[in-house]
């Protein structure tokens, strides 16, 4: 992170969204490697682990770190996409540390790291003894973990029904009856579709050229002058068309 802002190599604000809530994470963890490393045989070991992971703060670190992660993970792609001196600066530091994930594997192990913290917990209870004073401790242990890994699981579906929502929302727009009428014009291309509709000013369509790029799976196809306010596209395959008198279609 620091290196990023430091070189200016992104703006401070897209390295804070792709390392949202990377910072606390790593300073939670640190602070309980210290209670790790200062434990003695003697002692017992379930309480620190209770301590760790039945905290709010925690949970709610991850929580947010999860809700956040698809809007890092667009940051990400469009920082990489865009910013050749973002790829150099990834490439050097994965030739420079050959055992290392890539950046987008690598933002996602806090939360692939919580399952497995509980597969531990198991481990250590099928080698303690149910008489030993570390059980009752590692069991409620292992309840806080769990209970973490439902709330970030259930963070993390709500986003993707947000995002199913979101389309569905866009799909009704689109198709539900609207009080005032417009032409609407479908351009139909080779791969994809694309719903506009034209812009009314009175009695006449305003028809101001804007420039218009499309994402196909053939590449970026350009075309200049389209006249009409985009409201959908859709892959070809994805939906089937009814002829209608009102409705015109433009060929290409």
């Amino acid at each position: 992170m620091i290196p990023l802002k430091q070189e200016k190599i992104l703006d401070d604000q897209q390295v804070d969204t792709i390392f949202f809530k990377v910072q606390e994470l790593l300073m939670y963890h640190m602070s309980f490697l210290n209670t790790l490393q200062m434990w003695e045989l003697t002692n017992t070991v379930g309480d620190k682990l209770l301590d760790m992971f039945s905290r709010e703060a925690v949970a709610m670190c991850y929580c947010t770190f999860v809700d956040n992660f698809s809007n890092s993970e667009r940051t990400l792609e469009t920082c990489w996409n865009t910013k050749s001196s973002f790829q150099k600066f990834c490439e050097m530091k994965l030739r420079m540390n050959r055992n290392k994930l890539p950046l987008k594997a690598l933002l996602v192990q806090p939360v692939q790291r919580i399952p497995r913290y509980e597969l531990l917990i198991k481990r250590l209870l099928e080698s303690t003894p149910k008489d030993y004073s570390d059980h009752a401790l590692l069991v409620e242990a292992e309840s806080a973990i769990h209970r973490l890994a439902l709330r970030v699981n259930a963070v993390h579906a709500a986003g993707e029904d947000e995002n199913i929502v979101d389309g569905i929302r866009l799909i009704e727009k689109l198709l539900a009856p609207a009080e005032r009428k417009d032409p609407v014009c479908i351009f139909m291309f080779t791969d994809q579709i694309v719903f506009t509709v034209a812009r009314r000013r009175g009695s006449q369509v305003i028809k101001k050229p804007i420039f218009l790029r499309l994402q196909s799976i053939r590449g970026v196809d350009a075309i200049e002058n389209i006249k009409y306010k985009i409201y959908h596209r859709l892959g070809i395959e994805a939906i089937e068309l009814e002829s209608r008198s009102e409705v015109m279609l433009y060929f290409f």
